[in-house]
């Protein structure tokens, strides 16, 4: 697991390893600095904290255990893990977890809402939330250890690993709420509307064409590239030096259709769009879900449609 903070005993010194051992139950850290880093980095965080408690217990009971496995598989041993937590605790630190059921089944639902699709995903980003009851458990065991103290201290590496993944999550974020292009085909409702008024300014799509499918490899904006299916035609443009470029066929001017699949996330799909008068320009697609299927299939539909039509 990535080693967030240097908390490793051998590395401190002597001293400081008997400090931060020697009273320590479980791993303790504060919860403020939990929840921050757990969203910050996509819940890598949590796993670490996982980790570092399994990696506890290993030690205490001299078990053969696989502290990594059980982090990263953390929706299967959680509940062990708040057992353990409350059968080695009493008082307020006990009946702070003793609903371990309750406890695990909101971190496991909270945690498959990763499935869902945009924006909705996003929910999973706070499946931390239920276990900061058992955060704050083991810090109730530990209110007065130096681990706590130092574990919950705001460090350089701290400020290093937040300003790391602070982008990446915010630009997450901004995929699943179409601020800026995702990197799978969406439907033409997801499109943002100011997008679709700017490829009317543009000339790209006419006034009352419907947009089907929309894939675009830009970045930071759906300004820089795009490939659409339209109900009365397909378009694929993008930008050179700040100029604007295209290149589109209405379905009857369709001749061939030409997809080369991709069998890489990493690559696309590339669709070649083959006109009557012998002109060729290229569409893509993403691989993701399959999605490019159906964008070369909404496709063909519309150009038997249109042939059936002649």
């Amino acid at each position: 697991m990535p080693d967030f903070d240097d908390l490793t005993p051998e590395r401190l010194g002597p001293q400081a390893a008997e400090e931060t051992t020697a009273e320590a139950v479980y791993f303790p850290i504060s919860s403020v600095k939990f929840a921050v880093l757990s969203l910050l980095t996509l819940g890598i965080y949590k796993l670490y904290w996982f980790y570092r408690n399994w990696l506890y217990i290993k030690g205490r009971d001299g078990s053969d255990i696989w502290p990594f496995w059980r982090a990263v598989f953390s929706v299967i041993w959680c509940y062990p893990l708040i057992r353990d937590i409350r059968d080695h605790s009493d008082g307020s630190a006990r009946a702070a977890v003793e609903q371990a059921a309750v406890i695990t089944g909101a971190y496991v639902l909270l945690a498959m809402t990763v499935r869902l699709p945009d924006p909705y995903w996003m929910i999973a980003l706070f499946d931390f939330v239920p276990i900061l009851a058992v955060v704050n458990a083991i810090n109730s065991m530990n209110i007065r250890s130096s681990s706590y103290a130092y574990n919950s201290k705001i460090r350089l590496r701290t400020v290093g690993v937040a300003a790391l993944f602070a982008p990446m999550t915010a630009l997450a974020a901004a995929m699943s709420i179409g601020l800026v292009p995702g990197t799978t085909v969406v439907t033409g409702d997801k499109v943002p509307a100011r997008h679709a008024d700017w490829m009317v300014e543009q000339g790209l799509l006419e006034d009352q064409e419907q947009m089907l499918y929309f894939y675009s490899t830009g970045f930071l904006s759906y300004r820089e590239d795009g490939n659409v299916v339209n109900d009365l035609s397909v378009i694929s443009y993008w930008q050179d030096e700040g100029e604007l470029y295209g290149d589109y066929a209405y379905y009857d001017e369709i001749s061939e259709i030409i997809p080369e699949y991709s069998e890489s996330w990493i690559d696309d799909t590339i669709i070649t769009i083959r006109k009557h008068d012998g002109a060729e320009f290229i569409v893509l697609a993403s691989i993701d879900q399959d999605l490019d299927h159906r964008f070369v299939q909404a496709m063909r539909e519309r150009v038997a449609a249109s042939q059936l039509n002649d």
